[in-house]
């Protein structure tokens, strides 16, 4: 089994780390990593609603005056951006055989940043896996003891 960790593709743009700068899409995840023969993607998930200078926008990267994560704070800082809904990230795991994880809620949590899909996250995730594995397997034995 291949352990090393291995950055399959990357989508992110330089000095624009904030999710609200991607938006959501099902079909490819902004980076995509293989790691101990597996591999995960992290996402942007949820809906943008800005107002720049009076004007509705519905992703960061629509507003030409802000191209880098230091233009957002600046803008933010300002009071000419107003962020009325926010995006963020999550990871998952690409193949399908895993996706009962993310049914059972361990894929969850909310990231600020795509490079928070590391090595140990990624480790942290799988112990997650391991131990839902030991509670299901636990409460069905408790299940077919009742049943006797």
């Amino acid at each position: 089994m291949k352990k090393k960790y291995k950055e399959i593709y990357n989508r992110v743009e330089k000095d624009r780390l904030d999710s609200m700068f991607y938006r959501m899409s099902d079909d490819e995840p902004l980076r995509k990593v293989s790691y101990k023969g597996r591999t995960w993607g992290i996402w942007p998930y949820g809906e943008v609603k800005l107002t720049y200078n009076e004007s509705r926008y519905y992703c960061l990267s629509q507003i030409s005056e802000i191209k880098t994560d230091d233009d957002l704070t600046k803008a933010h800082d300002n009071d000419e951006l107003h962020i009325h809904y926010n995006n963020w990230y999550e990871i998952r795991p690409i193949e399908d055989k895993y996706f009962n994880f993310v049914e059972s809620c361990i894929y969850d949590e909310v990231f600020g940043d795509p490079y928070e899909l590391d090595k140990e996250t990624l480790d942290w995730f799988i112990e997650l896996e391991k131990e839902h594995i030991k509670n299901v397997r636990k409460s069905n034995r408790k299940k077919n003891r009742r049943t006797i």
